[in-house]
């Protein structure tokens, strides 16, 4: 995943090259249009795997083995949060945003788009702490809460 951090994606450089995805006079409007276009869909799913990691628990009281994907989902979003790593849909967004003429980003994606709706203040180490740690707290007890009842109504069959 090294690629993703130094900005060199292959697989979209070589789509890329030449001055363009089509040829032709509006080749590079074309091109910017298509790199804003992956760095949207790369946003929207960036968007819906942080919703994921802090509510997918909800989830998982309706769909009990949807857990198997939650679980990792969860592990990775606190060990982001509680180490300061840079999740790899970030360079990505900001390379495809770069290459579409747009301006891209320094932080990271929770940093950039969900704190400053959440906390007006910038996001410091201690608050990436707390926010993992809560995380964690959250989806721990939505979990404790999901198989004590599931054991409870399965005591209660039997």
């Amino acid at each position: 995943m090294s690629f993703l951090c130094n900005g060199d994606i292959p697989f979209l450089k070589l789509l890329a090259k030449n001055g363009g995805w089509s040829r032709g006079r509006n080749a590079g409007a074309t091109s910017s249009m298509i790199y804003r276009m992956l760095a949207d869909v790369t946003f929207v799913a960036h968007l819906l795997f942080v919703i994921f990691v802090v509510f997918g628990g909800l989830l998982v009281l309706l769909w009990k083995r949807l857990a198997w994907l939650h679980v990792p989902a969860l592990i990775w979003g606190v060990l982001l949060e509680w180490s300061a790593w840079i999740c790899p849909l970030t360079p990505l967004e900001n390379w495809l945003l770069e290459r579409a003429g747009v301006a891209g980003y320094g932080e990271g994606f929770v940093a950039h788009y969900i704190v400053p709706i959440i906390y007006p203040d910038q996001l410091g180490r201690e608050m990436q702490l707390v926010l993992g740690t809560l995380l964690l707290v959250f989806n721990i007890l939505i979990y404790v809460w999901a198989f004590r009842h599931r054991r409870v109504g399965t005591n209660e069959q039997s």
